[in-house]
């Protein structure tokens, strides 16, 4: 067995545990190995692979330079770390913010189908069709 087809293996696996996790937890999808929530997920790795080796960068030996502006000469650590924090929020936010939207989604679609189901509360009521759009507004701005 070669090399790379062992990579390929460990590739397919990896996709695969990638795609059941983001499918359980946030009912995602993935269909491709070049995935954008996947991309993120390899690249949050890589970073934590590297700073997390102690000794890579100077800061480790001397600790006052995280004082150090991130446009100062020699502070690439910094600029590293602010690159890899926004992947890492990147990681939790963008697919939980993708939740969010599909439960507002249903809440919406929800109170559109209400009234087309129960004609009959709008009968009893005698109320006109614009309950609907106010109903639709308070719950648009609850889910905020």
């Amino acid at each position: 067995m070669l090399f790379t087809d062992v990579m390929d293996d460990i590739d397919w696996i990896f996709s695969t545990f990638a795609a059941t996790i983001m499918s359980v937890a946030y009912g995602i999808t993935v269909t491709e190995s070049g995935d954008p929530y996947i991309s993120r997920a390899e690249e949050s790795l890589e970073g934590l692979s590297i700073a997390g080796v102690p000794g890579t960068f100077l800061v480790d030996f001397i600790p006052i330079l995280k004082y150090v502006p991130s446009w100062f000469p020699g502070a690439s650590f910094k600029r590293k770390a602010a690159h890899w924090r926004k992947i890492n929020d990147d990681l939790t936010e963008i697919p939980f913010k993708h939740v969010e939207n599909l439960m507002v989604l249903s809440r919406v679609f929800l109170f559109l189908l209400y009234p087309l189901n129960e004609t009959h509360y709008v009968l009893e009521n005698r109320q006109s069709p614009s309950f609907v759009i106010r109903d639709l507004h308070r719950a648009l701005a609850t889910c905020d």
